[in-house]
Formats: C-alpha cells, sequence, structure tokens
C-alpha cells in the first residue's frame, strides 16, 4: 500500500527539483555593484553580451555546428526508423501471441 506514496514522493522530488533547475537558469545574473539592482536593461545587456557573436579565442570558437546537425540528424533518423520497424514487429508478435491465445480457449 505504501507504494504509491514512495512513486508520488520521487514525483515530488523530480519535479522539484527541475523548477529550481528552470529557475536558476532563467533568472537574470547578479548584480555588480552593491546595492544596485537587476534592471530590465541590465538584464537586456546581459542578453545581448551571451547572444554576441562569438569571440576567436575561445577554444570552441572553430567548432562548426552544421556538421555537427547534420550528424545528429542522421542519427535520429536512424534511431527512428530503428524504433519504428521495431514496433511494428512488436505489434505484429502481440497480435500473433492473441491470436494463438484465442484458439487454444477456443474463440
Amino acid at each position: 500500500m505504501g507504494r504509491w506514496r514512495s512513486k508520488l514522493l520521487l514525483t515530488l522530488i523530480v519535479y522539484g527539483a527541475g523548477f529550481a533547475t528552470a529557475v536558476y537558469v532563467l533568472s537574470p545574473p547578479e548584480a555588480t555593484a552593491a546595492g544596485e539592482s537587476n534592471s530590465v536593461q541590465q538584464v537586456s545587456q546581459w542578453l545581448k553580451q551571451k547572444t554576441a557573436a562569438p569571440q576567436t579565442d575561445t577554444p570552441n570558437a572553430g567548432l562548426e555546428a552544421k556538421p555537427w546537425a547534420e550528424t545528429a540528424h542522421a542519427a535520429i533518423g536512424k534511431a527512428a526508423a530503428f524504433a519504428k520497424t521495431q514496433s511494428v514487429l512488436l505489434a505484429e508478435a502481440i497480435k500473433a501471441k492473441v491470436e494463438e491465445h484465442k484458439r487454444d480457449r477456443g474463440e
């Protein structure tokens, strides 16, 4: 009887952790000067800095996104095709088992 309580507790913990992570990621940066508040102007300035063109002296400056995206797209397509094939095979196996069970029961 206590099994549902542990599932509920785990679900609430995972949900809370996800919510806390989202709040942390989406929160604006801390103020730089003491007593200075996070105004809309500071947040927009921070967003402009984060979305600006990458600097050339960073270690990932030479990383090309397009080849990586093409590789990821191909891998996801391959996985989707595999999943579709396996789901069809599973559906056929389930249908065969149901028919076998019906024959055994004489339906």
